[in-house]
């Protein structure tokens, strides 16, 4: 909706409000974080008003219902070249209750010249809660178990968990900002939504305290005091508390206070529940990893990471604390103490020692991001060093007891390692056990850590004395070691010694075989290093309509329509522009790692790190089916999903979406979900191809490491998907790779992609990748659709000069074009 905005400097200022809802507002009480977190961190949590001026944020009050209460201004960038100066109010905590009506009172805001609004008076409204509905409940038992694996148990000492008393006293911030998802494209626009709260509320065998329910609505950072916390002891011994880190697209965290560290609010409440209470339980309510060195100084009984849970996050979280549930999840990640334990510490921006100068998406920053660290990443790091992980990658505990024998532990030549593995539950609680088979290979000439993970698994739910044999399979592929030196991947001569892990650092030996001389397991045709080389042309047949285009249609077809993120959109992320002159129907993309990102409810899954700390491949095929269906039932052709560049360090704002800091979890649970997202007829993407491990200005920040580490771990992990299945269109990164725009590298798409790895789907830019990178080399490179383009000729006519001047190479446009038609038009 376009506005004539009135800003001179005799103007007064005004809120540019929808005209459509008169003055009338629908606040969403389940979504705690809120639409404009991800371009401003001060906006956690409000609903959000532009302004059509730069007012002065001192000079306004705000009230809801008669009430001050605090807001913000706040400059905020919609692009690069549209900002706006933005009014938010924090409504999280203070309007909870669905189908209510409020009022909200805006005035005395003035602008640089003492222009004074009017003041305004906004009614906001909050929908009735909506029930399950049969239909969807197949899906949504999908979610719940799904957000249940997903939840991993770190500690559980003095018979902490699971809680014995019927009512609960739960604490800190997380009780009514608890949160189900990550922002951006990971962000969920669920039916209805459970918070852990809402779920004790409505179970008839827990209840809340509610004296601690009411102090941390009004206060939810501060810290009860002294007799509060004596009458909640005496009614249970144990205290939750739930700590908060919200996380997502655009922005990288810090290690400032409050984000990866604990701010002393945080501090002093453990520190009142450890004098109070006889047990602490706390969960980790966070979109990535924190620092855990206050578990030093602090006696907590039990430690429970239960990441972004979806829709039915709070119901899974109070299944397991009940034992309802019996946690199986596992960390997808190494959790270090302190934040200099990271390899990768010393090489990643980190805005709080830059005075806070958080760069997003929209900033003009050119950052280099050194992979000093090579291969030793996350667990590969911790199990050689000296300090190690607080949490171990693959660490969590259950509420039983399992035995685990290795058998049958045989090298096949040629092809790979078996191993069977026969699990029992030796304990009283039914529960599942994940299986994890590490592999040391020898150390000879080519760079390698101690030991990787080549295979893992998981049991059905065993009951007490139930046994289950797990048969494990890594191949060749799995094991090998790429060499800058021979350009090749490796299995060198010397002993292979196989390791069961109950994580990465806790492993024993079963088994181990020869390779008497080295094997050259593939060759690599390019070199992802310095000066990027035009690759040859494919040699299989062109899409029989690719003769009857002209080059103006053939161009039009390669840039998108533009997106439906506007007041009037429906919230796709993309569509294809339809010629009249091809029997084409729409193609419609939606972003949705963990639903269908659109403005119609839908389902809501867990994030991305929640989903692979099952380690549950079958469940996270169901996952991508059940995304899958609701997407087509909504007339959805492609979600933009799976999305999974490694974790390699825990501030990436991105680290919810993704999956993990191994390359073959993240490869298979990738594979997984895009086999189960086809299976429905809707298309899958990879994304996002390669090394985009930060948001800071991540359009103009390079990766730039050997290509050993870049082979061995970052495209390794696209590497081990495509290998399990390939789906309809991969999307390639923002950032460069060794001084190369990832959408201008023709060896990356043409070389590794194409030749190495056999992609026959179609390759598409991130959205407004134009931005930084040459829309002229990415036709060349080999990109079939760049997004998220424009149905005018802003972005075609660019390229319609460059073919007529001889710039534009009209072959690979064919190419190109044709890959994208004969994955559309089938």
């Amino acid at each position: 909706m376009a506005y004539e905005i009135k800003n001179g400097p005799q103007d007064a200022p005004y809120l540019l409000l929808n005209p459509q809802e008169q003055n009338r507002i629908v606040y969403n009480v389940s979504d705690t974080i809120g639409t404009y977190y991800m371009l401003h961190r001060d906006l956690r949590g409000c609903v959000c008003f532009p302004f059509s001026k730069e007012v002065l944020e001192e000079s306004g009050t705000v009230l809801l219902d008669g009430q001050r209460i605090p807001h913000v201004i706040r400059l905020v960038a919609f692009g690069a070249a549209y900002q706006v100066w933005m009014l938010g109010i924090p409504l999280t905590g203070r309007i909870i209750d669905y189908d209510a009506k409020h009022s909200l009172a805006i005035s005395g805001f003035t602008d640089l010249y003492g222009n004074r609004m009017q003041p305004l008076t906004l009614e906001v409204i909050t929908e009735p809660q909506e029930k399950p509905r049969m239909e969807y409940a197949g899906h949504e038992s999908i979610a719940l178990q799904a957000a249940d694996e997903g939840i991993v148990l770190l500690k559980n000492e003095d018979q902490a968990l699971p809680l014995k008393d019927s009512v609960l006293n739960v604490v800190g911030e997380g009780l009514f900002d608890f949160q189900a998802c990550a922002v951006g494209a990971g962000k969920i626009n669920p039916r209805y939504q459970i918070s852990f709260r809402q779920a004790v509320m409505d179970d008839t065998e827990y209840t809340l305290n509610q004296e601690l329910a009411s102090f941390f609505r009004d206060q939810p950072r501060g810290v009860p005091d002294a007799e509060m916390l004596t009458r909640a002891a005496a009614l249970s011994d144990t205290a939750v508390m739930i700590l908060v880190r919200p996380s997502g697209e655009n922005m990288d965290n810090s290690t400032a206070p409050g984000e990866y560290t604990l701010p002393e609010n945080e501090i002093k409440l453990l520190k009142a529940l450890e004098r109070h209470f006889a047990k602490v339980v706390l969960v980790l309510n966070t979109g990535y990893p924190v620092a855990l060195d206050f578990l030093d100084e602090i006696h907590v009984s039990a430690l429970v990471y239960n990441g972004f849970g979806g829709m039915l996050a709070g119901t899974a979280l109070k299944n397991v604390l009940t034992g309802r549930t019996n946690p199986s999840g596992r960390l997808t990640d190494s959790w270090a103490n302190r934040y200099e334990d990271l390899s990768s510490a010393a090489n990643f921006y980190d805005c709080y020692h830059h005075d806070m100068q958080r760069f997003s998406f929209f900033d003009g920053a050119e950052l280099t991001t050194r992979y000093d660290e090579g291969v030793f990443m996350g667990y590969r790091h911790f199990c050689q060093s000296a300090v190690k992980a607080r949490y171990p990658f693959g660490h969590g505990l259950s509420y039983t007891v399992f035995s685990e024998q290795a058998q049958d532990v045989v090298y096949q030549p040629g092809q790979g390692v078996s191993v069977s593995v026969t699990v029992e539950n030796r304990g009283s609680t039914a529960g599942k056990q994940v299986v994890q088979l590490y592999l040391h290979k020898p150390e000879t000439g080519v760079v390698k850590p101690l030991r990787e993970l080549i295979a893992f698994g998981k049991t059905g739910l065993l009951q007490p004395g139930e046994k289950e044999t797990i048969a494990l399979f890594a191949d060749i592929h799995s094991m090998d070691t790429y060499s800058p030196e021979h350009r090749a991947y490796l299995l060198e001569a010397g002993a292979y010694k196989l390791y069961l892990g109950e994580n990465a650092e806790n492993v024993r030996e079963i088994g181990c075989f020869e390779i008497p001389e080295t094997i050259i397991t593939r060759k690599t045709s390019v070199h992802l290093m310095g000066k990027r080389t035009p690759q040859p042309y494919a040699q299989e047949p062109l899409h029989p309509a690719i003769k009857k285009l002209t080059v103006k249609e053939l161009i039009r077809l390669s840039v998108c329509a533009g997106d439906g993120w506007g007041v009037e959109g429906i919230g796709e992320a993309g569509r294809l522009f339809k010629l009249s002159s091809l029997p084409m129907r729409d193609y419609i993309a939606a972003d949705g790692n963990s639903g269908v990102n659109l403005k119609k409810k839908n389902i809501g899954m867990p994030s991305g790190a929640c989903l692979a700390s099952s380690f549950n491949t079958d469940l996270m095929e169901n996952v991508g089916k059940v995304i899958g269906e609701e997407a087509k039932e909504l007339g959805i052709h492609l979600i933009l999903a799976p999305g999974f560049n490694l974790h390699r360090n825990p501030l990436c704002g991105r680290n919810p979406e993704y999956f993990s800091e191994d390359p073959l979890l993240t490869g298979l649970m990738a594979a997984a979900y895009a086999k189960g997202l086809e299976s429905t007829g809707v298309h899958a993407c990879y994304k996002h191809l390669a090394a985009n491990n930060a948001e800071a200005s991540r359009k103009r920040n390079d990766s730039v490491m050997d290509e050993g580490t870049l082979r061995n771990l970052y495209l390794r992990a696209f590497e081990i998907a495509f290998r399990a299945y390939q789906p309809a269109t991969v999307m390639t990164s923002y950032n460069r790779i060794n001084g190369c725009y990832a959408s201008n590298d023709p060896e990356l798409i043409l070389g590794v992609l194409r030749q190495e790895w056999d992609f026959k789907g179609f390759v598409m830019t991130d959205w407004s990748s134009y931005d930084t990178a040459d829309l002229t080399e990415m036709v060349n490179a080999g990109i079939s659709w760049i997004t998220s383009g424009s149905s005018d000729d802003t972005y075609t006519a660019p390229l319609e000069k460059a073919a007529e001047e001889g710039r534009l190479d009209i072959r690979r446009l064919k190419e190109n074009v044709s890959y994208l038609l004969n994955t559309v038009l089938k």
